[in-house]
C-alpha cells in the first residue's frame, strides 16, 4: 500500500480516502508546541510517539493504538517546572464533516466523545495527538506533594529555604478562627 502520508512544517496529513481494505499502520513521533495545547500547563513542547492503525469501516475511519507522551508541566503551586510522561490507549471514530450534528443537535452522549469529524477524507494526525494530550494532562500537576507554592506577599518559591523573609500575615478571613484556638488554650 502508498504510504498516504503528506508533510507539511512538522503536520502529517493523512488521505483517508486511500485507506481501503488494508489498515494503515503508522509509527510516528510528534512534536506539538506549547501553544498548541495550554501554556499556562504546559512549558515548552510536548513530544507524542503515536503507534497507531487506521482501518475503513462503512461511512467512517477507525484510528486505534497507543500514545506516549512526554513534555515539561508547570507546577500549579510554585510555578516550577516539572517532567511528565503519560501513556494513551487511543480509539477515535473519523466520521465525514458532513454527518456532522447541525446546531440543534448538540447535547453529547458517550459514545460521542471518540468522534472526530474530518473535512475532505484529510486528517492531520498533530491535531489528533494534542488533543489526546490535553485529554491526559493532569487537571492540576504538582512537584511534589507537599509543594510549600510561593509566597503571596513577595512571590518566592517557599520550597527553597530561606528564600522569603517576609513576615507571616494572618488572613484576615481567618482572624476569628485564630482567636477561638487562642480561647481553648
Amino acid at each position: 500500500m502508498v504510504y498516504c502520508a503528506i508533510r507539511e512544517g512538522g503536520v502529517v496529513k493523512l488521505d483517508l480516502e486511500r485507506i481501503e481494505d488494508v489498515p494503515l499502520a503508522l509509527d510516528e513521533r510528534l512534536v506539538i508546541p506549547a501553544d498548541r495545547l495550554d501554556p499556562s500547563l504546559v512549558a515548552g513542547t510536548v513530544e507524542v510517539c503515536a503507534q497507531v492503525r487506521i482501518s475503513s469501516l462503512p461511512e467512517e475511519h477507525l484510528l486505534r493504538g497507543r500514545m506516549s507522551m512526554s513534555g515539561r508541566l508547570i507546577c500549579v503551586r510554585c510555578l516550577e517546572e516539572l517532567d511528565w510522561n503519560a501513556e494513551e490507549e487511543v480509539t477515535v471514530r473519523l466520521v465525514p464533516a458532513v454527518a456532522s450534528p447541525s446546531a440543534e443537535e448538540t447535547e453529547l452522549e458517550p459514545g460521542d466523545l471518540d468522534v472526530r469529524f474530518v473535512v475532505d477524507h484529510e486528517l492531520d494526525l498533530l491535531e489528533v495527538a494534542a488533543e489526546q494530550v490535553l485529554l491526559a494532562l493532569p487537571m492540576h500537576a504538582v512537584c511534589r506533594e507537599n509543594c510549600a507554592g510561593v509566597c503571596p506577599t513577595c512571590g518566592a518559591n517557599l520550597n527553597d529555604e530561606g528564600a522569603c523573609t517576609c513576615d507571616s500575615v494572618v488572613d484576615p478571613r481567618w482572624a476569628a478562627l485564630a482567636d477561638l484556638r487562642g480561647r481553648n488554650s
